[in-house]
């Protein structure tokens, strides 16, 4: 049986983390889209941290519980990077009125169509996270 912990400061600090990359990033002139998904990827972490540590049963689970849980946060959070990149983008492009935008409409569409990598590779992640938890 796992315990899972209490992951109030984690999801705190990654909040914090999040928050002050945003604000980074919005006066960041850049006209790629690696910026702007690695601050969509932290947010999305913060995301379903909060989801997990929300998501708390009352005791102890399985392991094979365990794993679920993680890996359904993990396909959750992944896949609001597109979408959050989308956002991102278009709040930025909204914010900095420029002659020639900062970004295009076929980069908004690129990072929407990541989004099912981006799902399957958070999926991925909590489900190894999950088998990786010996004991908490």
């Amino acid at each position: 049986m796992i315990q899972p912990p209490d992951l109030k400061w984690p999801r705190r600090i990654l909040w914090g983390l999040a928050g002050g990359l945003w604000f980074l990033w919005i006066a960041y002139e850049d006209r790629g889209l690696g910026a702007v998904t690695t601050v969509s990827a932290v947010i999305a972490a913060a995301g379903g941290l909060t989801l997990l540590d929300r998501w708390r049963p009352s005791g102890p689970l399985t392991r094979k519980d365990w794993v679920v849980r993680l890996s359904a946060t993990g396909l959750l959070a992944g896949a609001a990077i597109g979408p959050l990149d989308a956002l991102m983008v278009l709040v930025k492009v909204s914010l900095h009125v420029h002659p020639q935008s900062d970004f295009t409409a076929a980069q908004v569409l690129q990072a929407v169509s990541r989004t099912w990598i981006s799902a399957g590779v958070g999926s991925a992640i909590g489900a190894a996270a999950g088998f990786a938890t010996r004991r908490l």
